[in-house]
């Protein structure tokens, strides 16, 4: 449960179109800022690999228990891995096609879609505390 209400705060700020201050602190962006190379500073590692990647990692493996699950899950995360990766390289082209106001939309979109999925993470997860 609370890895959904964490995602649905993240989603809230996504359909907002604010970068939310979770993402990095004052002290980070300033000395993001007065470094030539930021590669360093990991400002995009916690959405990535962060609480929400994290819960929902956990979500899907105690539901996977066949073999058959299990594999399609690791599946899943190296799909999305490489999908992101691929995003990640080309991120300077998609950028100068969607522009500011389509990077925007496309971010409102996606919340939409992580609100719903967090949501659901909450519903799951009551449930199961019910159930004990």
């Amino acid at each position: 449960m609370a890895g959904g209400i964490l995602l649905f705060s993240m989603a809230l700020e996504m359909m907002r179109a604010h970068t939310s201050p979770v993402k990095s602190t004052p002290e980070e962006t300033t000395d993001a800022q007065a470094k030539d190379d930021v590669a360093i500073i990991p400002i995009g590692i916690p959405l990535l690999s962060g609480p929400g990647a994290i819960a929902t990692a956990i979500m899907w493996s105690s539901r996977a228990h066949r073999p058959g699950e299990k594999v399609a899950l690791f599946a899943s995360i190296i799909l999305v891995s490489a999908i992101t990766l691929v995003t990640l390289l080309f991120a300077g082209r998609v950028v100068r096609i969607f522009g500011k106001t389509g990077i925007n939309v496309v971010s409102r979109i996606m919340g939409l879609i992580l609100a719903a999925t967090a949501a659901q993470f909450v519903i799951d997860g009551w449930r199961e505390a019910m159930s004990l």
